[in-house]
């Protein structure tokens, strides 16, 4: 064992990555992609025992059935992007792929918001099919 750096002679240091569901509003993705957004809503999560007025995070929303008709294309890119970076990778606020909260963009807070369905499983089995398995 290299005592200095705690690692034994030979022992392979794995990259863990991190996908996050949504980008920022200010970010290039909805720059360059405008028609992947959906207009008028923004994230955040619905009112609960924590916050009466719930979580207005702004981000800006997937509009689905764009990502759908386009064969789920800039997500494939998005997945294999971080899989040359990393050897495995994790997906922050996943449960948005099944559904997610969805807030009128001009309230200042989560409760006038409402839940909306995302793509489920048909996301990952379409990322998985073009770039095999994911990890």
């Amino acid at each position: 064992m290299d005592s200095a750096a705690g690692v034994r002679a030979g022992a392979r240091i794995r990259l863990i990555g991190d996908v996050p569901l949504y980008v920022s509003d200010s970010g290039a993705d909805v720059q360059a992609w405008p028609e992947l957004f959906a207009e008028g809503e923004v994230a955040g999560a619905p009112p609960d025992a924590l916050s009466a007025t719930g979580q207005r995070w702004g981000n800006p929303l997937y509009d689905w059935p764009a990502h759908r008709a386009s064969g789920y294309h800039w997500w494939i890119e998005r997945f294999r992007r971080t899989l040359e970076l990393v050897e495995l990778s994790r997906v922050d606020h996943f449960r948005g792929f099944v559904a997610y909260w969805a807030i009128p963009e001009r309230h200042r807070t989560a409760k006038h918001g409402r839940w909306r369905r995302g793509p489920g499983a048909e996301l990952f089995e379409t990322v998985e099919t073009a770039l095999g398995d994911l990890r």
